[in-house]
């Protein structure tokens, strides 16, 4: 993130135009706005610092988004205080997150060529950030936005932890993401299950497939479950598939030595 000159760390020089949306359990919301000094149309994030609890998720999320850089990873133009609220400015994502689309025009899921381009950027960005030495932990719809020119980008690294310790590359991690919940459908077993072995940067390619489901279906799987039946789902190795996938079933594939 390059360094914020005054006038973009004036919220008097950013124009509301209307509010795009809510996150972080509807306590930050999202504005459309134009910067005054140039004309460019960006978001901002406004984050109430009195209504959170977890402080230091934002500043979290701010200092790796500092240290990343990649095209499929969101930037921040410039993050400042403004009186109780920190507004982090980035890049308008002019068609919103893929759960965006999903409930407002394709209810019962995207096309498969829109899914293969989106993915792609995805595993590009998430090869980047395992590279770098993290693990995202959060990989859901909601959290992979898409621009006018169709790139999609990967949001949510407040929920990211290092797999790096000390300087060593550490074989399997233990710690829970705090402030989880609406994103354990997407989690793998192994984190949830919270054992000895751990888990490790694999856990997100589990996300990827939930992901992949949640594209195709208009749902993500395991929605409107309990948490206890879809944990005890996931441990006994349920794999969630495409409603109308037209492949073999896995049993005949089996019977058939495929």
């Amino acid at each position: 993130m390059k360094m914020a000159s005054h006038r973009e760390n004036n919220i008097a020089n950013y124009q509301i135009i209307s509010i795009l949306g809510h996150c972080f359990n509807q306590l930050a919301v999202v504005q459309l706005a134009k910067f005054i000094p140039t004309g460019a149309m960006v978001a901002i994030k406004k984050f109430d610092m009195d209504k959170i609890k977890e402080a230091y998720l934002v500043e979290s999320e701010i200092i790796l988004t500092r240290q990343l850089n990649h095209p499929n990873i969101i930037k921040y133009i410039v993050a400042f205080v403004s009186g109780p609220q920190v507004c982090v400015v980035s890049p308008l994502m002019a068609y919103g997150s893929c759960r965006d689309l999903l409930s407002r025009h394709f209810n019962e899921g995207l096309c498969e060529p829109a899914i293969i381009l989106i993915i792609r950027d995805v595993l590009d960005a998430l090869d980047y950030i395992h590279k770098k030495g993290y693990i995202h932990r959060a990989i859901r719809g909601s959290h992979i936005l898409i621009s006018d020119n169709g790139k999609a980008c990967l949001a949510g690294l407040r929920y990211a932890c290092p797999i790096v310790l000390n300087g060593k590359w550490q074989r399997s991690i233990h710690s829970f993401p705090s402030t989880t919940e609406r994103n354990l459908n997407w989690l793998s077993p192994e984190l949830l299950e919270q054992n000895l072995k751990g888990y490790n940067e694999k856990s997100d390619i589990y996300s990827i497939g939930i992901v992949v489901c949640e594209l195709s279906n208009g749902i993500e799987p395991f929605a409107g479950m309990s948490k206890t039946l879809m944990l005890t789902e996931k441990v006994r190795g349920y794999a969630p598939s495409i409603l109308d996938s037209t492949t073999i079933p896995r049993d005949e594939n089996i019977e058939s030595g495929g």
